[in-house]
């Protein structure tokens, strides 16, 4: 049975949120917003009574997670870090250590494409405890009850530096974000901050980086960019990265369907509500994967 620790009740600032069946993804829309339930929530009660999962939306009440990949690096961590405080054993063997901090950052460290650890904080989610694991069938157990304890997000990021990772940005399509996306204007676009709001999803993007090309080119050509300030953006994303060089090509290709006499409505359906779809399935899928 999916039940709520009692735990969290002493954390009223903490926020909840619906997943799917033994699922890790949110099945409501804006609940790094507005759908998202304290604790003792009846609306989260009633969710799980049905045996759906439950996640935490990190970040509110400056609640963060240590969401470990690699175990055995993690033991490394363990002589540095404080071990004090409310740790979950997922579905998967893995770990989430709950904290306090000052800033509700989002952060991962990883050696190339191997993953370590990913730092949850505003906009992000994990599992629940309590839930269940969609590919294990194996419960997320609370290893150690004890109360968040509190760590200063610089001293964290001082901790994991010293010990020679380098901190890399998570996704995070943020409210703030999202407006920026949909409000950009031919005569004030600002190349710096849509190449980094891009880069982090370009990284993760894998298998969908194609998709992802035709929907920042389509988006940016809807929008009135130039040709040459896309085919700009494409290549500094891509020169940051180090991925995807032979996705260049496409960037012209897009931009000459989309604003030449040839139409083609597949790619001039790949517009805003394309590209913020395809930002966020990549975010909760990294979430999940690392779960």
């Amino acid at each position: 049975m999916i039940t709520i620790p009692k735990r969290f009740l002493s954390y009223s600032d903490m926020r909840l949120i619906k997943l799917g069946y033994h699922s890790k993804k949110p099945i409501e829309e804006d609940w790094t917003t507005k759908n998202n339930y304290p604790p003792d929530s009846q609306e989260i009660l009633n969710h799980i009574k049905k045996g759906y999962n439950y996640g935490i939306a990190t970040g509110f009440g400056n609640i963060i997670v240590l969401d470990w990949d690699d175990m055995k690096i993690r033991k490394l961590f363990l002589k540095v870090l404080p071990t004090d405080t409310f740790q979950v054993k997922t579905g998967s063997d893995k770990s989430h250590h709950y904290h306090l901090t000052d800033f509700p950052d989002n952060f991962f460290i990883s050696i190339g494409p191997h993953h370590i650890l990913d730092v949850r904080g505003k906009g992000g989610q994990v599992v629940g405890p309590n839930s269940i694991h969609p590919d294990t069938k194996k419960p997320y157990k609370i290893a150690l009850d004890l109360p968040f304890a509190f760590i200063k997000m610089e001293d964290l990021k001082k901790i994991i530096k010293e010990q020679g990772y380098e901190i890399k940005e998570s996704p995070n399509l943020e409210e703030k974000n999202k407006r920026y996306l949909a409000s950009i204007k031919t005569s004030k676009i600002n190349h710096e901050k849509i190449i980094q709001i891009l880069v982090p999803y370009w990284k993760i993007a894998d298998h969908r980086r194609n998709d992802l090309m035709l929907a920042i080119t389509g988006w940016l050509a809807m929008n009135g960019v130039s040709k040459e300030d896309g085919e700009y953006i494409m290549n500094e994303i891509v020169q940051r990265t180090g991925i995807g060089y032979d996705h260049l090509s496409g960037v012209k290709y897009a931009f000459i369907k989309v604003q030449g006499p040839e139409e083609n409505k597949a790619i001039r359906l790949k517009g805003l509500k394309s590209l913020l779809e395809i930002l966020k399935d990549l975010e909760i899928n990294k979430e999940g994967e690392e779960q």
